[in-house]
């Protein structure tokens, strides 16, 4: 049999942990220049989570000058950059993140920062299509909005004329 591969799914991890590192290395590939394959010494001199950061907009730093400070100010900078402009709540601390690293930590941290950042880029999209933020808070996926846009078009079979029905009450007005 070849089912000992199946786990059931974990609770509130939107993708795999390969899909999560895809995600990672997508967004953090401009400028981290090493390979990144893992949740555990890759993140530890906290180059991964400024590049994923600077990728999706993050004002609060600058990249190049951010990569010329240690390992643990990197990391405090953009813990806090994290936290500040994505809403990404601060499970670890920069000792979390120095070797040995404990990788479900990070797991979990990365995949919060994952739903964090795409949630902001829809609403952020949505806002470029002219939808009001209000809007988008409750829409946490594309799918979502393709569900609502199908949803409207279903109203439009109601309106019948409502000249049907005229009734001649003028006439009867001299019964007494």
């Amino acid at each position: 049999g070849g089912s000992e591969g199946q786990q059931p799914p974990r609770k509130k991890s939107l993708t795999g942990k390969k899909g999560l590192l895809q995600w990672v290395q997508q967004n953090a590939r401009k400028h981290v220049k090493t390979p990144i394959r893992n949740f555990t010494s890759d993140w530890s001199d906290g180059r991964v989570l400024a590049a994923i950061l600077h990728q999706n907009g993050a004002q609060s730093f600058e990249i190049v000058k951010i990569n010329t400070r240690s390992d643990t100010t990197r990391l405090e900078i953009a813990l806090a950059a994290a936290e500040d402009e994505f809403d990404v709540p601060r499970l670890l601390d920069v000792e979390d993140f120095v070797m040995p690293v404990i990788e479900e930590d990070i797991l979990v941290y990365a995949s919060e920062l994952f739903e964090r950042i795409e949630q902001k880029n829809i609403a952020k999209r949505a806002q470029q299509q002219g939808t009001s933020p209000a809007d988008t808070k409750q829409i946490t996926n594309e799918a979502n909005i393709k569900l609502l846009a199908e949803g409207s078009n279903e109203a439009d079979g109601d309106h019948h004329d409502n000249h049907d029905h005229d009734h001649d009450d003028d006439d009867d007005d001299d019964d007494d």
